[in-house]
């Protein structure tokens, strides 16, 4: 076995075997040997084919900064801005709108570049104000002052149409039942009849002020009463038994209090709507001024509704 061994080693085949061996840890390899990694530019996020070098990533985070500068009114430092927003979070975000558009493109929400050209020259900033023409190198100047480049907003407009185009998706697929919009138009549409009146002391009368021989003269009248003071009683009664502080309930007393409780709360209210389909917008609006006069549709109305 042991000079098998040393044959196999002496051979071409474990020559090609070491090669192989040394190939894989120069691929696959710890980060200081991964020399095929090391040729590929670094990045900071990555989601699918979808990635975010520190160039773009630096970028972000000024714009970042310089928005809260503008809101807070003063200087910001970096800590500020990670303690507001920490860093993980952060990534963790842009991580998943990288994941999102990588998945939209290949999904096949991809926004045409007409769509795109159109979008950046609607910007007033990218025309030469004296041939209100579109200026090339205006609009990569504009860019490096804002430390962008034209293939980055041409991307990161792209990336708002596919967001804006799939939420919008998203939210015309969604229709409630019609029952939902009867119970709101319910709720917000009825109304409750009062009648009240207000009597005012000019509609009762007014008395005259009484004069000193008249209040004399009913002094005098009721000097009896008068001069007896009022009176009133009163009974205090204490209930107090210690007793009667722990009583024990029966759980037939329990059952039947629940029954009788479920007996007059588990109906619940119900209301009846009726739904009318209009075939056109004067149709519609016809019934609908019929119904807030308290009146009935026209037949003839109700009739095409129906059969709609």
């Amino acid at each position: 076995m042991i000079s098998m061994f040393r044959n196999f080693a002496k051979s071409k085949w474990a020559i090609g075997l070491l090669v192989l061996v040394a190939l894989g840890l120069l691929v696959t390899g710890g980060t200081q040997t991964d020399l095929l990694g090391s040729l590929q530019a670094p990045k900071v996020v990555s989601a699918g084919d979808r990635s975010l070098n520190p160039a773009e990533f630096r970028a972000e985070m000024d714009n970042r900064l310089e928005q809260l500068q503008a809101q807070q009114g003063r200087a910001i430092t970096y800590e500020e801005l990670l303690e507001r927003a920490p860093m993980g979070a952060i990534l963790k975000d842009r991580a998943e709108q990288l994941a999102f558009f990588a998945w939209a493109w290949k999904a096949g929400v991809r926004p045409g570049n007409e769509l795109i050209l159109r979008q950046i020259r609607s910007y007033p900033a990218f025309f030469d104000p004296v041939t209100n023409q579109f200026s090339e190198s205006l609009y990569e100047g504009k860019l490096a002052e804002a430390n962008m480049t034209p293939a980055r907003i041409e991307q990161e407009i792209r990336d708002e149409y596919s967001r804006a185009h799939y939420g919008s998706a998203l939210v015309t697929g969604l229709r409630l039942p019609r029952v939902y919009g009867a119970l709101y138009a319910n709720l917000n549409q009825q109304t409750r009849d009062g009648r009240w009146f207000i009597l005012t002391q000019s509609m009762a009368g007014t008395a005259p002020r009484p004069t000193d021989a008249q209040l004399s003269s009913f002094m005098s009248q009721n000097a009896a009463q008068l001069r007896t003071p009022e009176l009133r009683s009163g009974t205090l009664v204490v209930f107090s038994n210690p007793a009667d502080q722990n009583i024990a309930i029966s759980e037939e007393k329990i059952q039947a209090r629940y029954e009788f409780r479920k007996d007059t709360l588990s109906a619940p209210e119900r209301r009846t709507f009726t739904t009318l389909t209009a075939p056109t917008r004067a149709a519609a609006e016809r019934i609908a001024a019929a119904l807030r006069a308290g009146q009935t549709p026209p037949p003839e109305l109700l009739a095409t509704a129906e059969g709609a």
